[in-house]
């Protein structure tokens, strides 16, 4: 079984690891693998979690705790992280460098697009929640 895992939409950017690491801890039994969601359009700020030095730090706290929690059960366990359809070339670059260097498994493109262009039905302007 997958388990996605993202941040609470209260939880701010620079609290957001915190989250992660507590959805593999108590999930780590009942997954085969982790799906590190950093591109749910309906969460407030996510996707900057995408960009920067943030990502880098974010799979870092990932990938330690599911050192912590390989070594408590034995068994390791792949992650994958999901990513934004809406990125330039040069961000897509950076995220895939930034993935390659983590140690997680690899990644899932992509997750639901923001862009409602050529849309022409009377709900095309509203977004999730």
């Amino acid at each position: 079984m997958a388990v996605n895992i993202g941040k609470n939409k209260l939880t701010p950017n620079e609290e957001a690891h915190t989250d992660y690491e507590k959805c593999i801890s108590i999930l780590y039994p009942q997954a085969d693998f982790f799906v590190v969601n950093i591109s749910s359009p309906n969460t407030p700020n996510l996707r900057n979690l995408q960009h920067g030095s943030e990502l880098a730090s974010l799979l870092k706290a990932v990938t330690d705790e599911m050192d912590v929690q390989a070594k408590r059960y034995g068994t390791r366990k792949s992650v994958l992280v999901k990513i934004a359809p809406d990125v330039s070339d040069e961000e897509l670059e950076f995220m895939i460098d930034t993935i390659q260097n983590s140690g997680v498994s690899g990644l899932i493109a992509t997750n639901t697009t923001i862009s409602r262009d050529g849309l022409a039905h009377g709900n095309a302007k509203e977004t999730g929640a």
